[in-house]
C-alpha cells in the first residue's frame, strides 16, 4: 500500500513537473519576459522532486560485517579523519611561512616528521575504507572516495 501510494504521488509529482516545464518553455523569451528570477512553478516541481530523491550513503556498498567496515563506519574514526584534516589545513600555513627549504628531504626535521606523518594517517584512512567495500570497483561510484 506504501508503495502504491508513493507512486501515485511520484506519477503525479511527475505530471506538474512535466506541465510546469511545458508552461516555463512555451513562454516567450525575450530579455523583459526572463527576468530576474526562473519561473516559480518550474522551481517548485524540480524542488518537489528533489525532496524525495533517495540520499546518498556510501555504506550501501561496504562490506556487511568485519573489522574495516566497523572502522570506517565508526564516528570517532570519521570525526578523528575530520580533525586530522583539520589540522593539515594549518599545518600547510605553519608549512608555507616557516619552511625554507624546496624539498622535502632538505627540510628540517618536524616539517619532515610532519608531512609524512599527515601522508601515513591519509594513506590509513584510505585503505580502511578501500578494505571496507564489498567490490572494490563500487568505490569509483563515491566521489569522495575516487578524489582521496
Amino acid at each position: 500500500r506504501a508503495l502504491s501510494l508513493r507512486n501515485d504521488f511520484f506519477e503525479s509529482e511527475q505530471d506538474e513537473e512535466e506541465e510546469a516545464w511545458a508552461h516555463y518553455s512555451s513562454r516567450r523569451s525575450s530579455r523583459r519576459d526572463v527576468g530576474i528570477f526562473l519561473d516559480a512553478e518550474a522551481m517548485k516541481a524540480k524542488v518537489r522532486m528533489n525532496l524525495f530523491k533517495e540520499q546518498y550513503d556510501v555504506s550501501k556498498y561496504y562490506k556487511k560485517e568485519g573489522i574495516w567496515r566497523e572502522i570506517a563506519m565508526s564516528p570517532m574514526f570519521n570525526n578523528v579523519t575530520l580533525s586530522v584534516i583539520a589540522l593539515n589545513a594549518v599545518w600547510i600555513g605553519v608549512d608555507t611561512d616557516f619552511n625554507t627549504a624546496h624539498v622535502l628531504f632538505e627540510a628540517a626535521v618536524p616539517f619532515q616528521l610532519a608531512e609524512h606523518g599527515f601522508c601515513f594517517f591519509f594513506f590509513f584512512e584510505w585503505f580502511v575504507r578501500f578494505k571496507s567495500f564489498a567490490r572494490k570497483r563500487n568505490g569509483l561510484r563515491d566521489g569522495w572516495f575516487v578524489f582521496d
